[in-house]
């Protein structure tokens, strides 16, 4: 491991909450991982490590893409502490300011639960339930990645990644056009199965065991989301938006692909592994 050295400019206080708030949660994380779950620009992301200095430490990870290094920082003892006093004292600037701390969180704040009242009210919901999923898929995947012990199937969940990512941001354009923000909602559904997810990478499973595992968990996130997109693809059809739906059968496809490679991983890897046993 190597450590942050560089000073950069200090986020805003308001800012600077969030990413602490999000870094003390996760203790471990990509810049990716800070940059959604604080709902900040990477550039900013690197700012607020480059602060910390030595206390957060680094470790080079293997990249799904040549050229593209990833890292993965984690805090040490020092910058929790730094953290924890620092936000204290923030926290008080944010309330004499007259910022609400609790809104500062972002992520973590909803919006009012909307009435459905229409097919529209059902869309907007519906989508913001995507959206919270998605948001939630991308923090998980790179853990997944990490403890999985078929290389096929760790840059399985490496590549999805990338590809989450660009689904967020086909999302960000609906929202756009129907003027909407697409956060207020979090995904209960999604969040359970990632929860039973890292509960499982958290028990002691066999190394053999473990991949299967992990593509069986992957799986039912890939069925709630490919329910979801098949959901919503219509209502689209149905209100006249032809644009949000191309958007959102693109990546109903991509799940439908995806939920197949994870199959013919997961039953290669099976049958190689007890056919040898069964020898």
């Amino acid at each position: 491991m190597v450590v942050m050295g560089t000073q950069n400019r200090s986020p805003l206080p308001l800012v600077r909450y969030r990413l602490a708030r999000a870094a003390l949660d996760l203790h471990s994380f990509t810049v990716s991982e800070l940059a959604t779950m604080a709902a900040v620009p990477a550039n900013t992301v690197y700012s607020f490590l480059s602060e910390l200095g030595p206390s957060v430490a680094q470790e080079s990870l293997p990249a799904p893409t040549p050229g593209r290094p990833r890292k993965i920082y984690t805090l040490t003892r020092q910058a929790v502490e730094t953290l924890l006093a620092g936000n204290f004292e923030v926290a008080r600037v944010l309330r004499e300011a007259g910022i609400d701390v609790a809104a500062a969180q972002g992520v973590k704040v909803q919006e009012p639960r909307m009435k459905i009242e229409s097919l529209w009210d059902l869309y907007v919901e519906q989508l913001k339930d995507l959206y919270s999923a998605e948001t939630q898929i991308l923090q998980a995947l790179p853990r997944m990645a990490r403890r999985a012990q078929n290389e096929p199937l760790r840059k399985a969940f490496e590549n999805h990644v990338h590809i989450t990512e660009e689904q967020l941001r086909r999302l960000v354009r609906i929202f756009e056009d129907l003027g909407r923000s697409p956060r207020g909602k979090q995904s209960r559904g999604i969040e359970g199965l990632i929860e039973d997810a890292r509960e499982t990478m958290q028990e002691d499973v066999e190394p053999e065991n473990l991949d299967a595992a992990l593509v069986s968990k992957a799986q039912k996130i890939k069925h709630y989301k490919i329910a979801g997109y098949s959901t919503v693809r219509p209502y689209a059809e149905i209100l006249g938006k032809a644009e949000h739906a191309r958007l959102l059968k693109r990546t109903l496809e991509e799940e439908e692909s995806t939920e197949k490679e994870l199959t013919q991983l997961a039953e290669a890897d099976l049958y190689l592994k007890y056919a040898k046993a069964s020898v």
